[in-house]
């Protein structure tokens, strides 16, 4: 059932009482939501870790782009190390599970000069929507999890969120879809960082906080995680900024996401 996002109107009795010569508080209006534009570049011919090997930018020019669901079945997923090996072994924590073909909220071309603009729908019903939960790992058992939490809390657990990614459809002479995001990764001084930004949408203002750290013991290793997720989600659509911080060997991990004003991406392909 869709939200109601309708401005209020007056019951009648408000409307009579409008003639008496006492004083009458009226409620406030709801504001009525406002239609908000994403707008950036794609660079098709970059991916996170460097050039690609089967496109270059000019790929991406005349092509759709479009903004997909992409809500996972599970909000939960395992951490990952490199190689595709769990790092916590089955552990989970709280993290977006990424899969291409969801439903199509928005579309638009990209132009000339690999630029886009597009305009975000303004509300979506439940069936498009998640409530939101902070997952921890499970403490105890065979690795001997133990967490330290300094903040765990959702200010409306009613709230309804969704979660995005955006594709490029088959175009001139490419036959494919390709999936695109504005993510990066870097590394020095043996540690390995990974960013993103994603559009996330909620059906009304609240906020999450999961902060604190999770210790366990895997393949005879002490292995840490720091979570430092504090998000202030407003109604309708918002630009959130993740990030992973790993060292060189995974024995620590600091997983942060925040609210990032920036509305300018830069999608970079997958390949």
């Amino acid at each position: 059932m869709k939200k109601r996002l309708l401005m209020l109107s007056l019951p009648v009795s408000l409307v009579l009482a409008a003639c008496d010569f006492g004083t009458t508080t009226y409620p406030s209006p709801v504001p009525v939501p406002q239609a908000q534009t994403v707008s950036g570049t794609v660079r098709l011919g970059t991916t996170v870790s460097g050039p690609s090997s089967v496109h270059t930018d000019a790929d991406a020019v005349g092509r759709t782009l479009n903004l997909r669901l992409n809500n996972p079945s599970d909000v939960t997923v395992q951490a990952l190390a490199k190689g595709g090996q769990p790092m916590f072994a089955g552990r989970t924590v709280k993290a977006q599970a990424i899969g291409i073909g969801g439903t199509v909220l928005a579309n638009t071309t990209v132009q000339a000069d690999r630029t886009f603009s597009m305009t975000l729908p303004v509300t979506l019903t439940d069936a498009q929507t998640f409530t939101m939960t902070n997952e921890w790992p499970s403490e105890g058992g065979e690795n001997r999890v133990t967490c330290n939490r300094t903040a765990d809390t959702v200010s409306d657990p009613q709230a309804r969120l969704a979660a995005s990614e955006f594709t490029l459809e088959a175009g001139g002479s490419i036959d494919h879809q390709d999936d695109v995001a504005d993510i990066a990764q870097t590394g020095d001084a043996g540690v390995d960082v990974q960013t993103g930004r994603f559009l996330y949408y909620a059906d009304r203002d609240v906020t999450y906080a999961m902060a604190g750290t999770c210790t366990m013991y895997v393949n005879q290793m002490t292995r840490t995680l720091t979570f430092d997720q504090r998000v202030n989600l407003k109604r309708g659509w918002n630009v959130v900024s993740s990030s992973i911080r790993s060292s060189a060997d995974y024995s620590t991990m600091t997983v942060a996401a925040r609210v990032d004003a920036n509305w300018n991406l830069t999608l970079v392909g997958a390949e």
